[in-house]
């Protein structure tokens, strides 16, 4: 649908998954970009999940030019094979209970503050106290459309014996009436 048919010109967008970790190390993330034609650049509403190191068992919005900066939204214990309730090891063979359902909810109207809400299983993040990427990075492309939105998942590691596994399923993008 083309922004002049939502009264505030860009609708609010639902990105949801079923994610299974099997990793040690590493981060998974999903984002909604929408095109700057002005600029030619791009605003996101990003969020990744860190399976380990400073920030292991939060959910972050991640903001700024490059997507340097980021915040704790939620502090969550995604469960995985690996990892059980209580953070006992699980074992056996995967299956349905490990899927883990996400949902990133944001508003492309709203680039600053509180533009973003996570839900990660039964659990809702705060509302970000900072903005979206700033719109500051150049956009790979002349003549796109300036109603563009388009959708990414972010997985990252180190490789090696330290390989991170995401497997990403049942993917929708939904139109929302609301931050909820």
């Amino acid at each position: 649908m083309h922004p002049a048919s939502y009264p505030n010109g860009f609708p609010i967008i639902g990105l949801e998954a079923h994610i299974l970790l099997l990793a040690d190390s590493g981060l998974f993330g999903m984002s909604v970009e929408r095109y700057n034609a002005g600029t030619n650049s791009k605003y996101e509403w990003r969020v990744e999940y860190n399976v380990s190191g400073g920030n292991a068992a939060n959910w972050r919005h991640i903001y700024g030019t490059g997507g340097v900066s980021g915040e704790n939204i939620l502090a969550q214990t995604v469960l995985s094979p690996s990892v059980g309730a209580g953070g006992a090891p699980q074992g056996g063979v995967p299956g349905w209970g490990m899927w883990y359902p996400v949902k990133l909810v944001a508003d492309l109207n709203n680039v600053g503050a509180a533009g973003l809400i996570l839900h990660s299983g039964d659990e809702i993040s705060t509302a970000t106290a900072n903005g979206v990427n700033d719109g500051n990075e150049a956009y790979g492309g002349a003549h796109l459309p300036s109603d563009m939105v388009k959708i990414e998942f972010h997985v990252g590691g180190q490789g090696g014996s330290s390989a991170c596994d995401f497997y990403i399923d049942d993917v929708f993008v939904t139109l929302e009436n609301s931050l909820q």
